[in-house]
This record gives structure tokens, C-alpha cells and sequence, in this order.
């Protein structure tokens, strides 16, 4: 050893990809899971700020309908049977499509209204 303590900046190990916001790696990851709706109806829509289940017309606010999105996942990852498992993904795809939509169609809280008057 020389005695020096500083030895300069680290190098990433090879490989390693520069950092990216989040929102741009989730949605590659959920396209990648759950490709568009090939022609098929989605099982979960939004209307407004609510989510509706197609099927049963069951609506849920967002947060609601984050906890159903951990519960699928848990099955997704509980599921034995292979041939089960692209179902189910379908099927969170479709939620966080709809999760998603639910909370772009939110509105302006007031403050925001009133800076932009």
C-alpha cells in the first residue's frame, strides 16, 4: 500500500446503464409483461377517476384499486401452472392501464386553478 486514501472516481462495473426516470422503465416493463389489447376487451376500464371491472361493473377508486393491483401480482407469483400465467398477466396489465388513466383524468386541484387565472 502507498498511503494514499483517495484513489480517484469509482467506474461502474461493465454493463451498467446510465440512470433513467422510473416512469420510462415501468412502462417498458409493463409493455414487455402485458403487450395492448390484441383485439381482446379489457378487463378493467376507466371512467372518470374510477376503475370499472368490464365484466361485473364494479367500480373502485385508485388507491382501491392499487391494493387489488399487490393481490393480482401475489397471484401472478403464486400461480404453479404456466399456461395460468399469461392470463393473469393480461389481466394486471389491463389494471395498471387503467390505474393509470383513472389518475391522468384528475382534476386541477384548486390552488393550481387559481395560479393559472
Amino acid at each position: 500500500m502507498d498511503g494514499f486514501t483517495h484513489r480517484g472516481p469509482v467506474e461502474p462495473p461493465f454493463g451498467c446503464a446510465p440512470f433513467r426516470p422510473l416512469a420510462e422503465v415501468v412502462d417498458s416493463v409493463v409493455s414487455r409483461i402485458a403487450p395492448d389489447n390484441d383485439g381482446r376487451t379489457p378487463r378493467y376500464v376507466a371512467e372518470g377517476r374510477e376503475i370499472v371491472t368490464v365484466h361485473t361493473g364494479r367500480r373502485v377508486s385508485p388507491p382501491r384499486a392499487r391494493e387489488a393491483l399487490f393481490c393480482e401480482i401475489e397471484a401472478v407469483l403464486a400461480t404453479q401452472q404456466d399456461e395460468l400465467v399469461e392470463g393473469d398477466l393480461l389481466r394486471v396489465g389491463d389494471l395498471v392501464r387503467a390505474i393509470r388513466a383513472a389518475e391522468r383524468s384528475d382534476p386541477l386541484p384548486p390552488a393550481a386553478i387559481q395560479r393559472a387565472a
